[in-house]
Formats: C-alpha cells, structure tokens, sequence
C-alpha cells in the first residue's frame, strides 16, 4: 500500500507529544520551519484531514481528494515542491537549515517513488469508511477546541456530497478503482485485509453516531449526513463485495520492489535478505536473553516452570476485564514512577500521564494500544494520552487475528514503560517544549529513529 505524504505525517504525529507553552525556537528552527511550509501546504491541499491533526489552520471542513488525475496531480505537487526546497537548499549555508532541507527533500523523493509504484503494481482500493472516521475523530476529542469541534459536521457533510462543491467520497473512491479495473496486471488487495475493513465499517459508521451525540452535533442536519453516510457506507461495501473481492489475492505477499519500499518508510534502507538474516540472528539472541530470565520471572510469581514459553503462557492467564484495565495501569503508571523518582532516571513532569480505554471504533482503526497526540502546531497545551485496546474487535475469539497481548497484568509495566513513562510520552513531550523542527519531528519520522 502506498504511503503519500499525507500519511507519514499522520503517522508522525505520534511525535507530537504532550505539548506545552514554550519558549522562542532558536533561529534557525524558525527559518527551518518556514521552508516546511512549501511542503505542509502542498500535503495539506490533498489531505486536509492531516492538516486538521498537526494543527494548521483553515482545513477542518475539508476533505482528502479522490478526484480525477488524483496520482498524477499530486505527484506534480511534489515535482514542483522539490525544485523548490533545491533551489533552497543552493542558498542555505547553515548547516542544520540545511540537513532539514535533505530531510523534506528525501520525504518527498519517496513520496514520489510510492506513487509510481503503486501505479505500477496495484489496484487502488480506499477503505472509506476508516478514512471518514479518523476526519471525524481528529476533530471530535474533549480537548479540541469546541469551535472546531463544529466544523465536524460540515466535514461530513463534504464527506457525503451535502456541502457545495463536494461529491460523496465513497462515489468517488469506487471511480478511482473503477477506472483501473480493466489493467490485469494490476494485483488486488489482500483478500484478508478486505474482509476485516469490511467487518470494520458499521464500528465506524456507529463510532461517528456516538461522537456527534457526545459533542450534540445530531441536530436534524447533523443526522441528515449520519443517515446518509450509512447508505453510502452500506451501498459501497456493497460494491466492494461484488467488485472488488473477485480481484483480491491469497497470498499477502508483496512484490519485492514494494515490499523494500515500505521497509524504507519506517527507516530501514538494507536490502530485505540481509534484513531478514540479521532478524534471524536477533530472534536467537532475544530469545536466549528470555530463556535466561524465565527462571527468574517464574520462581518471583511462584510459577511451575522454567522455560520461557510455558513462562509466558503462565503470566497470560491473569487476564484483566474491561473493568480492570484502567484501575491495573494506573496502580502501575504510579509504581514505575515512584521507581523513576527513586532511581533518579529521568525527571518526571508535575502533570499526571493521560490515560484512557479506546473506543470499539479507534480500536478497530488501531488495534494495539498507541500514543495519541495532540496537535503539533498552534498548540494550546493539549497533552498527548495513552490510549489502550482490548485487543482487535475485528475479529473472532480464538481467530489467528485475535490477540490478548496487552490485557494481562504483567504486559502493564513493560507497555506503560514504553508507550508512557519513561517511554514515548517523555520523549514526545521533550521534542516539542526543547524545540525540535518539523523537518525532523514529522518528515525524518520513522520506527527506526523513534523506536530506536
């Protein structure tokens, strides 16, 4: 699957953190942050949605454009976007302007490289019902300022067709695929990942019900959109069934010139053999490091066992309820910071850390627990929360897509580790109130930096 622009900085939000009122950038990061803006304005011309998520200002009643020529337009926008960030990086001589300059350039290079790949090797597919939703949601959160809050409902009804000038999404959406359709050389999506955004769409269709509810947007034009959008969501997945599910393959496999493109959108630039070589090599080792501890683990919790796999499968059974989730991670969240304080590990704001139980909607969008962050620009001290799941809601118990990774005791201490404190809410929040560029917090984002 591609991965445009606009997707990388969504994902980049998770570098957002929990922001707060802070001091002037330096100099050059202002200058850094003004030569973003060649390449913020031309993402956010073609997806508002992102725009709405790292805050910049005049796109909350927008939405992503699906009309005709969409590749080719966009992949203009990014020709014209990189002479001009060259002709910029000719005249800059300082060099950490100029390093940021490298960044947004490469940013762009890949993003033109998905375009022509997936032109290339696959059939476009748009699962419109997620992408509705997350608009909805940017927009629909306690801590979003309440003015925005309202534009919601004029973004659904652009979503629907109901707004002058839009045309419902889900029409234009089965276009885009309709007008590829005829080139069998094209691979079909995965027929698994079909059948879940399938089972997904009504989650998100009553997730969108429930948030207008909350923020008492179902008035008789809001649920004129709501209605709509469920005949258009039912009438599309429709189409999906009887169109695209023909055209969908059983193996999930990529073809090896996308499948190292999207290793290199998380940061990995190595030739995928080499990668899985030493990923072999590193799966040993881990699990030694793991044989070596379950011993240790097993004689603390009093389990009858010594090796790591009967270890975990031991911890597994304390299972929490959805009751007992919230009140087992907060009793956690205070242990490890009473063992951050004690060992003096890093210094802990004065602020609680935001927690809180995904909705079945935001569950199904993300099924693993995340950060999820506030806006990165005109911030208002919004703070990033760690959010929790209880698992996959797409799919069946005892599936091979169902999991109960996150929803026992011992899982707590190593997830709030790492999601929370000392983890990616400290570091997310110290990018933001130290000053780190935009060029670095959303265009070098990638796992391999953020989670290295």
């Amino acid at each position: 699957m591609s991965r445009p622009l606009a997707f990388v900085i969504a994902a980049a939000l998770a570098a957002a953190g929990a922001a707060h009122a802070q001091a002037k950038s330096p100099e050059w990061i202002e200058r850094s942050n003004a030569d973003a803006k060649v390449l913020l304005d031309a993402t956010a011309r073609f997806s508002p949605e992102s725009a709405s998520q790292i805050g910049i200002p005049g796109y909350d009643d927008k939405v992503t454009d699906l009309k005709p020529g969409i590749d080719e337009r966009t992949r203009a926008a990014m020709v014209e976007v990189k002479g001009k960030l060259q002709k910029l990086l000719v005249a800059e001589k300082d060099a950490n302007v100029r390093q940021d300059l490298q960044i947004m350039l490469k940013s762009v290079d890949e993003q033109i490289e998905g375009i022509d790949l997936n032109r290339q090797y696959m059939l476009p597919v748009q699962d419109v019902a997620q992408l509705i939703f997350n608009g909805e949601f940017v927009l629909l959160k306690d801590d979003v300022d309440p003015k925005r809050r309202a534009l919601a409902l004029n973004r659904l009804q652009c979503y629907v067709g109901k707004a002058p000038g839009c045309e419902p999404i889900a029409t234009l959406a089965k276009a885009r695929t309709t007008e590829r359709l005829d080139n069998k050389s094209l691979l079909g999506p995965y027929k698994g990942e079909i059948e879940q955004k399938l089972a997904n769409t009504q989650r998100y269709a009553d997730g969108i019900r429930q948030l207008f509810a909350k923020y008492k947007l179902d008035t008789p034009d809001g649920k004129a959109a709501l209605d709509a959008l469920d005949s258009q969501l039912k009438d599309y997945d429709a189409w999906i069934r009887s169109t695209v599910l023909p055209r969908t393959r059983a193996d999930f496999r990529l073809p090896e010139p996308l499948y190292a493109y999207n290793l290199k959108q998380v940061g990995i630039d190595i030739p995928p053999q080499e990668l899985i070589k030493q990923a072999e090599l590193e799966f040993v080792e881990l699990r030694q490091a793991m044989q070596m501890m379950a011993p240790v683990v097993a004689k603390a919790e009093n389990i009858q066992a010594t090796d790591y796999r009967d270890v975990m499968k031991a911890l597994k059974k304390q299972q929490l309820t959805k009751d007992q989730v919230m009140p087992w991670y907060h009793e956690v969240i205070g242990k490890i910071e009473e063992i951050i304080r004690r060992e003096r590990i890093v210094t802990l704001p004065d602020r609680k850390m935001a927690i809180r139980m995904a909705s079945e909607a935001e569950a199904a969008a993300v099924p693993a627990p995340h950060m999820d962050p506030p806006p990165f620009i005109n911030n208002k001290g919004e703070q990033g929360t760690f959010v929790l799941t209880m698992g996959n809601p797409s799919s069946k118990s005892g599936s091979s897509d169902s999991y109960d990774d996150f929803t026992y005791k011992a899982a707590a201490w190593t997830l709030t580790a790492h999601e929370g404190r000392p983890g990616h809410e400290l570091q997310f929040a110290a990018m933001v109130e130290r000053g780190v560029s935009l060029a670095r917090s959303l265009f070098a984002f990638n796992s391999v930096n953020v989670e290295g």
